[in-house]
């Protein structure tokens, strides 16, 4: 538990000094995440593979599952960030008005180098944005395929945590609860 929190807490660090970069890295997006919510669900898949008298391949095996889940979790959740809905709880481009890029928006700047949104996500990450401009870069996300991109990344992961349910977990019942769960986070809606 301990070095849960050193993780969580370097997490934390590593966001909040990835803003102040001018570059748009997806490698970067990814460690944040590993190191934050990832971190949490990999803890738990840990703590429960242990529980079960799992050896230490297992364990391994089961601490990448969580952080797959992990992944799962905040690539949907920062999906969110791009549609209006009162289920969700938090406004469109929320986390672009914290400064934060996420996986949509990198992959869409990255792979159409459109300069007037790259200095538009300039000014998200310094915190110099109007709401017109977070509702442009949204815009520009969803028209040049990075929630796509998300979606494509979360099947990636899911099929890992496929593998791992296949190979790993015995019981029929829990290997279709395990994969009804990751479906789950993946379909949810808020």
């Amino acid at each position: 538990m301990a070095e849960l929190g050193r993780t969580l807490s370097n997490g934390e660090i590593l966001q909040l000094t990835n803003i102040a970069n001018t570059n748009f890295s997806e490698e970067v997006y990814f460690e944040v995440i590993k190191q934050k919510t990832a971190a949490l669900f990999e803890a738990c898949a840990v703590i429960g593979a242990k529980a079960g008298g799992a050896d230490r391949q297992a364990v391994e095996a089961a601490r990448a599952f969580g952080r797959n889940v992990g992944v799962i979790f905040q690539i949907r959740d920062d999906i969110f960030d791009y549609y209006q809905s009162a289920d969700l709880g938090k406004p469109t481009g929320n986390d672009m008005a914290e400064g934060k890029l996420t996986l949509p928006v990198l992959y869409a700047l990255n792979t159409t180098g459109d300069s007037q949104m790259a200095a538009l996500a300039r000014k998200v990450k310094a915190r110099n944005v109007s709401a017109e401009e977070i509702a442009q870069l949204v815009e520009f996300t969803k028209n040049n395929g990075g929630i796509a991109y998300a979606e494509q990344k979360m099947a990636e992961c899911k099929a890992l945590t496929d593998g791992f349910i296949n190979q790993y977990i015995a019981q029929p019942q829990l290997q279709d609860a395990l994969k009804a769960y990751v479906s789950f986070i993946i379909d949810r809606n808020n």
